[in-house]
């Protein structure tokens, strides 16, 4: 009996995060500018709750950011979709994301273009990233220890629904480290998307550009609790500075 009680709980939930996604690409993304399709696409596709703890799962797809541990937050889906949608990806870019965090935002990019190289400086979010990316068949390779057939030996009911979910892409390459240098030894890079704090555009970041950065290019938006500086369309290089902890 109670078996079969969570069993529907669960399908029941399973229905209202398919009807919040629904909501925030129409409501929350398309109504508020964002335009490039595959940009749209990518975020109805990827499941926001599987990058969130359990016990927020029912909030996937509220837009606002909500805490994954060590101080950090998954970033609020307007937010993300609003970076990718700024760089206007093609499917033969290859992308450099500093500060991957939970993992969701790569996630979106790695169905937006070729190939994204990850780097995070905090190892207990790469690791618990990894296995999400893993689970959805979207994680190529890592710059640390991490057992692949392992990760996908138990899951819940979530991670479960996701299994799979884009088997063979296997685009992502996920590093620990410094994402101030970049990884310079996969570049250069189409596109450079930083979800991190900095004083100021990293040169060796720029230097990781397939293009050229003219820095009086750089513009200055404000967006709910986060600065965003990025060049202009033209050059698709984003960088966001939080402004406090969330």
């Amino acid at each position: 009996m109670e078996r079969a009680a969570s069993s529907v709980k669960g399908d029941a939930l399973a229905l209202k995060l398919q009807r919040d996604k629904e909501l925030m690409v129409a409501s929350h993304i398309m109504d508020r500018g964002i335009s490039h399709p595959i940009t749209i696409e990518s975020m109805g596709a990827v499941p926001r709750e599987a990058f969130v703890p359990g016990s927020m799962k029912e909030l996937a797809y509220a837009d606002r950011p909500l805490p994954i541990g060590e101080d950090q937050t998954i970033s609020q889906p307007y937010i993300v979709a609003l970076m990718i949608d700024a760089c206007q990806p093609k499917p033969t870019d290859r992308a450099l994301e500093i500060g991957s965090g939970s993992g969701y935002a790569t996630a979106v990019l790695s169905l937006c273009v070729s190939r994204v190289v990850a780097v995070e400086r905090i190892q207990k979010l790469a690791e618990r990233s990894a296995r999400v990316l893993d689970l959805l068949g979207i994680l190529r390779s890592t710059s640390f220890p991490f057992d692949m057939q392992k990760s996908k030996g138990r899951v819940d009911k979530y991670e479960e629904d996701v299994r799979g979910k884009f088997e063979g892409k296997l685009n992502v390459d996920l590093f620990v480290g410094d994402g101030t240098v970049g990884v310079e030894e996969e570049g250069p890079f189409d596109i450079i998307i930083v979800s991190a704090a900095a004083p100021a555009i990293p040169q060796s970041l720029v230097r990781q550009l397939a293009v050229s950065v003219h820095l009086s290019n750089i513009l200055f938006l404000v967006a709910h609790d986060k600065t965003l500086v990025f060049d202009s369309l033209r050059l698709r290089f984003w960088t966001m500075i939080l402004l406090f902890s969330l």
